[in-house]
């Protein structure tokens, strides 16, 4: 029987938990404490909403009682109300930073996904902390 570590163990819990990647299948959330992260990938076109409430509530329970967070975006693409809700979580880490919290947002995007990169530098803009964009 192969038994792991309590931090693999609440890691592991953590992955499956995902979070409610059944609401947009085709975006997938996963929220990370033990690594300080949350990480948004795929497509985001439905109305996520509620995705992204649950993520800006986990924001604020992480940076509660921890002083680092990333956030690591790599879309393929999202729509309008996505995008909305990216800049709400721009806003609330600027929030943060703004109080001392570390934090940052790693933007992943294809080089020749030039919608991609371009919106990751406009999105730049809106933030006071840390925002890298990584062509790849």
């Amino acid at each position: 029987m192969h038994t792991h570590s309590p931090v693999q163990t609440q890691h592991m819990q953590e992955h499956q938990a995902g979070w409610p990647s059944s609401i947009d299948p085709s975006v997938k959330i996963q929220l990370l404490r033990s690594l300080n992260l949350v990480s948004i990938k795929g497509e985001s076109m439905a109305d996520s909403n509620q995705q992204y409430s649950q993520v800006l509530c986990f924001i604020d329970d992480h940076l509660s009682s921890h002083c680092h967070l990333t956030v690591f975006f790599k879309y393929d693409r999202f729509n309008c109300r996505s995008a909305a809700q990216i800049i709400k979580i721009i806003k609330k880490l600027n929030g943060y930073y703004l109080t001392g919290k570390n934090v940052s947002i790693q933007w992943n995007a294809r080089v020749r996904e030039g919608d991609m990169l371009e919106a990751g530098m406009d999105f730049k803009e809106f933030s006071v902390f840390p925002f890298i964009i990584f062509p790849n």
